[in-house]
């Protein structure tokens, strides 16, 4: 009995693992690293982007410039703690800075929860404001043009 027993939970775990993918720190160590942001799409228009967002333990920190098409300079800098939920990549921001539109602020602690799309590779994020940003991972190595968007 207690074999058949035995036996009964061990394909139970088996059948769970294969139904459900991953496990949560097998999904955050997939993505530990530092990533590229190729492009932040938003409904009204594509912004000119230059930023890096880095994954390692759980934890993250995210960078990035953007020139509006009229020409204004932005900048955003957050970090925080990451978790997965289901179909959704839920960032606890603790530290969020800003300049948009000439305009720098401090932004009170937030937990955002974009659809995400994940190959390996590639990193997709889509916010409920319908934004869109593509994430590229860097080799391990690689070196970022932090120049590329300049005053």
């Amino acid at each position: 009995m207690t074999r058949h027993l035995l036996a009964l939970i061990a394909a139970t775990g088996v059948l769970y693992t294969l139904t459900t993918g991953c496990t949560q720190a097998e999904d955050k160590q997939a993505l530990d690293g530092v990533w590229e942001l190729e492009s932040y799409v938003l409904p009204e228009h594509a912004l000119e982007i230059s930023g890096l967002l880095i994954f390692k333990d759980g934890h993250f920190a995210m960078t990035y410039n953007m020139r509006a098409p009229e020409g204004e300079l932005s900048a955003r800098s957050h970090s925080g703690t990451y978790r997965w939920d289901e179909d959704r990549l839920v960032f606890e921001v603790h530290w969020w800075v800003e300049e948009v539109e000439g305009v720098s602020d401090i932004v009170a602690p937030v937990d955002d929860a974009p659809l995400y799309e994940y190959d390996g590779e590639q990193l997709r994020l889509q916010f409920g404001g319908g934004g869109v940003q593509q994430w590229r991972r860097l080799p391990e190595g690689a070196r970022h043009d932090s120049a590329a968007l300049t005053p």
